[in-house]
């Protein structure tokens, strides 16, 4: 798992130092919350949800649930 995992990181790295590899050190953080933040196929969940047992919130998640006809409670 941690072999594939490297593997994963590995590939998202080389996409962006191909673009951007001056910035490497700018835009790793945000590469490393979003493969957290993604649903892996051989967990069925995101390291988020699995470490914390939630998963993280974004500005943009907010946006969203306020604008959704789906809210389930009004604050």
């Amino acid at each position: 798992m941690v072999e594939r995992y490297n593997r994963t990181v590995k590939h998202i790295l080389s996409i962006f130092t191909h673009k951007n590899s001056q910035d490497l050190n700018e835009l790793l953080p945000f590469l490393m919350m979003a493969s957290r933040a993604t649903k892996h196929k051989s967990i069925g969940c995101s390291q988020n949800l699995m470490m914390f047992e939630k998963e993280n919130s974004f500005p943009i998640d907010r946006i969203v649930w306020l604008l959704s006809d789906q809210r389930k409670c009004n604050m």
